[in-house]
């Protein structure tokens, strides 16, 4: 079946515009084919990450992750090319149409690096993304030790959660100490496990060799600008450090004193913006960092139930830009595409020694996202560090039991 598409947005050189220089104007457009699409980055002159894709209409088309659906919006420069703008993220695509509406050459580009895209292109009515064989069943195994760049300066622990679907796809993540690598989706197939995820801001694939229990010889590409090695096994009691214990409250007095950079330039103190007496979530994150986006998820829902009670949620988020406008102009961005019932305020720059430097009551801040929970009397109750998502399964539902109980204690105190 085909749609026929009518949009508005006309900009000379497809490859080269930005988001904010476009003039829009309605055209006719001619038809491009619905259904299932596979896209495809082209990493380097080797190395491609598939992505499945739903075309849904003339405005919209959904990227599908495992269990995890995003849309975003398309928009129709001519004839013969589109412009795929991507939720929450600074993101988007520009690509030809061609071969009657059934296939997209172009460029995926991150708008908030400079000169940062990557080459792509899709296919409609494909959907595997890679060989799968439901026979191979050495990854059903479900949990793994995983280890990556090890033997290195570089090493971090992982734990890998993976789930074997009938048709012989593979779901799961990797969580670590940081964060999770959110909805992958793949397949093993000759003896080699295949995982890939886009999430709108960071394009993720994983490969690596099964022998026996072990996955060896992995690589983990994050985009075309970095890539490390990985290996694992079957380890079915192995288990990360507790989120709980990675970032401490080293100065107690100093805490009032966590700066928040208002839109217009100010600097204000955590004793200024928090209202006393309230029970308070300070989350440290960024509009640009995916799980931040899970969390700031979870602390909506936690604010439409327990505000009413008592509850303040103040994000403070360290933008890619060091200039205040266009920082806020990405964290207004995603307040509108969550449609936040609180306001995220700007704590500096992308970096974790700005974060550190903002706030000076902790010790470090070793991960986007970190949660400082603090009860009415103003005293820190528990630091969080990371968060894991919906793709962790178990971990993900324990966390908001954890955060559940421990706000409607902090709310029942006087």
């Amino acid at each position: 079946m085909r749609i026929t598409l009518f949009s508005w947005v006309l900009c000379l050189g497809i490859l080269a515009c930005s988001p904010g220089s476009r003039t829009e104007v309605k055209i006719p457009l001619g038809e491009i084919q619905e259904g299932p699409w596979l896209l495809t980055l082209q990493l380097n002159d080797s190395v491609a990450l598939p992505v499945n894709l739903e075309m849904v209409n003339d405005t919209s088309v959904v990227f599908i992750n495992g269990g995890e659906r995003l849309t975003a919006t398309v928009r129709f420069l001519s004839q013969d090319s589109l412009h795929i703008i991507m939720p929450y993220y600074e993101t988007g695509f520009q690509a030809r149409i061609g071969q009657g509406g059934n296939r997209l050459d172009g460029r995926w580009y991150n708008y908030a690096k400079e000169d940062y895209f990557i080459p792509f292109s899709a296919q409609s009515g494909l959907t595997d993304r890679f060989c799968s064989d439901a026979s191979e069943t050495e990854i059903s195994h479900n949990r793994y030790e995983i280890h990556f760049s090890p033997e290195s300066v570089d090493h971090y622990p992982a734990l890998g959660l993976f789930k074997v679907e009938p048709s012989g796809v593979v779901l799961g993540t990797f969580a670590t100490e940081t964060g999770d690598y959110r909805f992958l989706q793949g397949g093993v197939c000759e003896g080699r496990l295949q995982l890939s995820c886009f999430n709108g801001s960071h394009a993720f694939l994983f490969n690596a060799n099964l022998s026996g229990d072990s996955l060896i010889d992995g690589q983990f590409y994050s985009g075309n600008h970095w890539n490390e090695p990985w290996q694992g096994r079957v380890n079915p009691n192995y288990e990360l450090r507790d989120p709980y214990t990675l970032t401490e409250v080293i100065d107690t007095s100093a805490l009032g004193l966590t700066r928040f950079i208002m839109e217009n330039g100010s600097n204000l103190t955590l004793n200024e913006v928090r209202t006393p007496g309230e029970v308070s979530i300070i989350q440290i994150m960024g509009s640009w960092c995916p799980n931040c986006l899970d969390e700031s998820r979870f602390f909506k829902s936690l604010y439409e139930e327990y505000h009413s009670m008592g509850l303040s949620i103040l994000p403070l988020s360290f933008e890619s830009s060091a200039e205040v406008g266009p920082a806020y102009a990405a964290i207004h961005k995603l307040e509108r595409d969550l449609d936040l019932p609180f306001p995220i305020y700007l704590g500096g720059s992308r970096k974790k020694s700005s974060a550190s430097e903002a706030i000076p009551a902790l010790n470090h801040v070793m991960s986007f996202p970190t949660t400082i929970f603090i009860d009415r009397q103003g005293k820190v109750r528990q630091v969080h560090t990371g968060f894991y998502g919906p793709s962790t399964g178990a971990y993900y539902d324990r966390y908001m039991e954890m955060a559940h109980a421990l706000i409607r204690t902090m709310l029942s105190e006087s």
